[in-house]
């Protein structure tokens, strides 16, 4: 129940038919029909509950201590809603240069467009089954999720291709299809989120009220300067005993959205850390959405003038999401399983049993609520 006392209108949020059921994956062992079966690891497949074969060793958890998984600021992302992402577009058709480091150069001769078709031949069926998956899942656990410029994450995706494809040996290259690609599902994965949390928020307002002045009033207060869209339950005429930080159903959704786009994986291939960059994305999104609604009626895509605008990306969400990320950080375990638990509920998806403590508490800045929110444990939860 998402609900305000001083409102009439206490509108019960079902979000199970918003977000697409996945569709039903058959998945050829890991490693290819060609993998050692004498070095091959089993674990079972999540999905479908059949055994998947990975023959390199476990991933390492990538706690906060790793300098790659420092704070990424500075990625460029300019994606819409849309399931679909821009062209990918690289000078290079090339999948065994020597991976590059530092600052990219910019390149100004005409490029050619990745598609599916540079893969390495034969590895499709494992990319969209394992490696995106995968790909997506570490995706989740970045602080900050905008950033795919820092030439690190050619590390991640290659130790993720080294498990998926043990008998397909790839150099990834900064500047090839593979990395090019494996950025566009980046995008593509934001904006899923995205359009999940969009249609959450579009039901609850279509369902709170036939008033568009009684839906502008409650885009209002949710957006009000104690977040109450943040919150289970804001019931309360007192902000102070809001509940249930984090799970609104706007965040739970998008979370849910996460949880179906990363099931079935191997346990090899899952990152054990807290979704800290699925949260905030959801949280941003929410907040966006309501935004769309503060007219009492959703204005997304109507004025064609404001289509950059209306895109889900760094240059308009960036600065709002490094806002909430000091809040995410503040989250408690015991927070974190509410959080999980709901999404994972919505989903009816059992994904990552064993997670990892965030490191430390931030600091609270004392000025800006999106970095302060804040809830005690308590028993009842």
């Amino acid at each position: 129940m998402f609900v305000n006392a001083s409102r009439s209108n206490k509108c019960k949020l079902d979000l199970e038919n918003l977000i697409p059921a996945p569709k039903k994956a058959k998945p050829s062992p890991i490693g290819g029909p060609l993998a050692a079966p004498l070095t091959a690891s089993p674990f079972l497949h999540l999905a479908t509950g059949k055994e998947c074969v990975v023959t390199q060793a476990s991933r390492e958890h990538k706690d906060n201590t790793d300098p790659r998984f420092a704070l990424r600021y500075g990625g460029l992302i300019d994606d819409n809603v849309r399931e679909t992402a821009p062209p990918v577009s690289a000078s290079k058709h090339q999948n065994t240069a020597k991976v590059t480091r530092g600052t990219p150069t910019v390149k100004k001769e005409p490029r050619d467009k990745y598609t599916h078709a540079d893969l390495p031949e034969k590895t499709l069926k494992r990319w969209k089954e394992f490696f995106i998956p995968a790909w997506r899942d570490f995706a989740g656990t970045t602080k900050n999720p905008w950033n795919t410029s820092d030439l690190s994450l050619v590390g991640d995706m290659q130790e993720i291709w080294n498990i998926v494809f043990d008998d397909s040996p790839q150099t990834i290259d900064s500047e090839g299809p593979i990395y090019a690609l494996a950025t566009q599902h980046w995008y593509k994965w934001q904006g899923k989120i995205a359009h999940t949390v969009h249609a959450a928020v579009s039901k609850y307002f279509l369902e709170f009220s036939d008033s568009q002045d009684d839906r502008a009033m409650e885009a209002a207060f949710l957006l009000g300067t104690n977040l109450p869209f943040t919150w289970k339950d804001c019931s309360s005429d007192n902000p102070n005993e809001y509940s249930g930080i984090f799970r609104s159903p706007f965040i739970i959704a998008g979370l849910s959205a996460h949880l179906k786009m990363t099931s079935g994986l191997c346990a090899k291939l899952q990152v054990d850390t807290y979704p800290q960059g699925v949260l905030v994305i959801a949280i941003v999104s929410a907040k966006r959405s309501i935004n769309y609604w503060n007219t009492g009626s959703s204005t997304l895509g109507v004025d064609p003038t404001k289509k950059h605008k209306d895109k889900f990306s760094e240059s308009n969400w960036g600065a709002e999401t490094a806002a909430y990320i000091p809040s995410v950080a503040n989250l408690t375990d015991h927070k974190w399983s509410n959080i999980i638990g709901e999404a994972q509920d919505l989903t009816s998806t059992k994904a990552k049993t064993h997670l990892l403590p965030v490191a430390g508490l931030a600091s609270d800045s004392g000025v800006d609520a999106r970095g302060s929110i804040f809830e005690f444990d308590t028993d009842s939860e």
